[in-house]
């Protein structure tokens, strides 16, 4: 793309963007009140094709917006590596400095683009459009986590934008960023770049998750598979009780590991409040950090913290409820009639 001259009166952030342009990047302005928002409508339009020369010089008029570029496909392979601290910068550094390759390729990737964060972290830019080449693009990845108490659960240490992704940089400042510090570009430029191959990536990413403090999970294999419509399970006779989810909850057989068949999950560990949990991480889930927990406040219930999991966030559920929102989309009477088919009531037939 062919951009015209930069014009003195053009604000900083306007000529950073004409220069992303021009080097094959969808670029787009970013609100000055912190919540790190794009400052347009139908800004995900700009994740299929870049905006026009006009369109990037009328956004950025306004004297106080943000820059950010929108990382994956459109952007020729654009991926951005997000340190949230210094903290984690540097222990990562450390670990590297012991590897000549991996050395050699920061230096590389960080001489093409590197810039620090408001808050004291990093971001490197890098392009792998052989990554973006298949049908299923890699989307955003939490590389490396760190357990905090509730109700967050995990802060993110280490993070990429790729497909779906945009990430504000350099010059962008004041309100911008919720402390109100400004991002700080170190070396290289927009212009600047470095691309790697996918096997490089996947080394880069190997790296960075060993950062992860995360407990391991392993994948739940329990000898009775629990089917995904309760309509192929075994009739049972009823046993003591009254509604048919307190009967279900009350049937040995019905354990956690019953209902979690494909998902990840940890060993019990002794949390804060004194009570043995358990992390959990939903089937299909991209990248390494649980999403749930059990018994976190000694109930045995599971707790839901991330909204890609598809239940309801920031709630816990007993077996019964998640029995109903997992396998039923929590259409409670639906599960209870699935329930009562399969013997979990005290009412006599006929």
């Amino acid at each position: 793309m062919v951009v015209a001259p930069r014009s003195m009166s053009q604000t900083p952030a306007c000529q950073v963007a004409l220069a992303a342009l021009e080097a094959g990047l969808s670029v787009l302005p970013i609100k000055p009140d912190g919540s790190k928002q794009p400052a347009v409508s139908g800004w995900k339009n700009y994740q299929q094709f870049c905006p026009s020369v006009e369109e990037v010089e009328t956004w950025f008029r306004h004297p106080h917006r943000g820059l950010a570029v929108v990382t994956g496909y459109v952007s020729g392979g654009l991926v951005a590596l997000d340190f949230d601290d210094p903290k984690t910068f540097e222990a990562w550094r450390k670990l590297i400095r012991c590897n000549a390759g991996l050395q050699a390729l920061y230096e590389f990737l960080a001489e093409g683009y590197e810039e620090k964060t408001p808050k004291g972290g990093r971001h490197i830019l890098f392009r792998c459009p052989e990554a973006f080449q298949k049908e299923r693009r890699p989307g955003n990845q939490k590389l490396a986590l760190r357990p905090v108490p509730p109700p967050q659960r995990f802060e993110t240490l280490v993070e990429t934008r790729e497909e779906g992704g945009l990430i504000i940089i350099d010059p962008s400042r004041g309100a911008v960023h919720p402390n109100g510090k400004p991002y700080v570009r170190l070396r290289g430029s927009v212009s600047t770049i470095r691309t790697i191959s996918a096997v490089e990536r996947e080394q880069l990413y190997a790296s960075l998750k060993t950062l992860d403090e995360a407990p391991e999970l392993v994948k739940v294999e329990p000898a009775r598979v629990f089917q995904s419509r309760p309509g192929s399970w075994t009739p049972r006779v009823s046993v003591p009780g009254e509604r048919p989810g307190d009967l279900f909850m009350a049937d040995p057989i019905n354990t956690w590991e019953s209902l979690l068949v494909g998902w990840d999950i940890s060993e019990p560990a002794l949390n804060a409040a004194g009570y043995l949990e358990r992390y959990l991480r939903h089937p299909g889930k991209a990248g390494p950090g649980p999403n749930c927990t059990l018994n976190a406040d000694g109930t045995d219930r599971l707790f839901c913290f991330s909204p890609s999991v598809g239940l309801p966030m920031g709630r816990y559920f007993t077996k019964f409820e998640f029995f109903a929102y997992w396998f039923w989309g929590g259409d409670i009477a639906a599960a209870v009639r699935a329930l009562v088919e399969q013997g979990y009531t005290t009412r006599k037939k006929g």
